[in-house]
């Protein structure tokens, strides 16, 4: 799931193709560096600015030990509190804003 997000998150780029560039690796040797551990796929900065959500997300889905990656389950609770406490937060800058433009008034 890790890489699909990644993938979505970065409008389409393709995963490792700049570390393919930049180390000169054939294919075969990227995977089999990807297969062991040795070559993550980072989650670029300006996702974890723009929706830290959409970073945490990725980065725990692209955990190298299965065992540390979230089930669907606890990603789907974790994204639904956090839309929950956005609207909330956005329901009570509303009802400030609101009340700023009645005092005004």
């Amino acid at each position: 799931m890790g890489v699909t997000f990644w993938e979505i998150l970065t409008k389409g780029k393709r995963p490792y193709s700049s570390l393919q560039k930049k180390m000169d690796l054939p294919p075969r040797q990227l995977a089999d560096q990807i297969a062991a551990g040795s070559i993550t796929l980072k989650v670029p900065m300006w996702v974890s600015r723009k929706s830290p959500i959409s970073g945490y997300v990725v980065r725990q889905c692209l955990q190298f030990h299965p065992s540390l990656r979230p089930m669907a389950s606890t990603l789907l609770g974790s994204i639904r509190l956090n839309i929950d406490n956005n609207n909330c937060q956005n329901y009570h800058r509303q009802q400030q804003k609101q009340q700023q433009q009645q005092c005004q008034q």
